[in-house]
């Protein structure tokens, strides 16, 4: 049962102890029963040892924090039925109030989530349409058959369509690599560099790949810092000695070229340091006594 959290014992009214004495028993029965009658409107608790206690301990809290959200005019939510009552129906008005509102908040979030599925399986279908599509280009593409492999053959897309159609998949991701590829390889640099550019991935290998590509697609049309900031990128990639140590090697390249000498050198000193057994070792050495020697150290 909720407490009353401002309940002040009142000292009963009506007849004496002494003027009792000289009633009836009726009449004794009857004044002990307005007697309790009075206790039991002052304190609806009256009676229930364990309501009165849990009340009074609710309103010690209540008075020690004011600011909990629990606590409202200094009585407890939770122990106060009154008031856990008019929270309930301001919510419930609330509710009235913007039902409008909130069926069109919740047919939104319905769907986004109904949309967000069936983009997913749509999305799906197009990344095996894409592969599927892009296949015959890849074995043009790996015969250096270019042509074909890049504008298909009359039956069968090639890479650029597979590209553009697919862009959105890992089929149209990878595209955009061999796409890329294939045209620096046909001198055509600048195109090059575009689809190599949207191509994103963490595989150790063909990230780091194309960055390289891109740096030697920059360096043949003459943006040698550029070239620089790529090749070293790709280096940095996921650094092995399997694939940086060349890559670090054609960034001191692009150092030297800008007159860079001492950046080149310090770029040799990196592949001594960290790949020392890498087979652009060797060069690296011949090249650093190079570069050191135009730096004058």
């Amino acid at each position: 049962m909720a407490k009353s959290q401002n309940y002040v014992p009142q000292r009963p009214t009506g007849p004496t102890e002494k003027s009792l004495r000289n009633q009836t028993p009726e009449d004794r029965i009857r004044i002990e029963r307005d007697r309790e009658r009075q206790r039991q409107e002052a304190d609806p608790n009256f009676g229930d040892p364990e309501a009165q206690e849990a009340a009074r301990l609710a309103a010690e809290y209540a008075a020690a924090n004011p600011q909990d959200p629990t606590v409202e005019g200094g009585r407890s939510v939770l122990e106060d039925a009154d008031v856990l009552a008019d929270r309930l129906e301001a919510s419930e008005e609330f509710v009235r109030s913007n039902r409008n509102l909130l069926l069109g908040v919740l047919g939104a979030v319905i769907a986004a989530v109904v949309g967000g599925f069936f983009f997913w399986q749509w999305r799906g279908g197009q990344d095996e349409e894409g592969q599927a599509a892009m296949f015959t280009a890849v074995n043009y593409f790996e015969t250096d058959s270019l042509k074909q492999a890049l504008n298909g053959d009359g039956q069968n897309p090639g890479l650029l369509k597979v590209a553009d159609e697919y862009g959105s998949t890992k089929a149209g991701n990878l595209a955009h690599f061999y796409a890329g590829t294939a045209l620096l390889k046909q001198g055509k640099f600048a195109e090059a560099a575009e689809h190599l550019g949207k191509f994103k991935s963490d595989d150790l290998i063909l990230q780091a790949r194309a960055y390289c590509l891109q740096g030697d697609a920059a360096m043949e049309l003459g943006q040698r810092d550029k070239a620089e900031e790529l090749y070293l990128k790709a280096a940095t990639y996921k650094a092995n000695p399997a694939f940086s140590p060349a890559y670090l090697l054609k960034a001191a390249g692009a150092q030297e070229a800008q007159n860079k000498f001492e950046a080149a050198t310090a770029t040799y000193d990196r592949i001594l340091n960290d790949y020392p057994t890498s087979p652009e070792a060797n060069d690296a050495k011949r090249y650093r006594a190079r570069a050191a020697g135009m730096a004058g150290k």
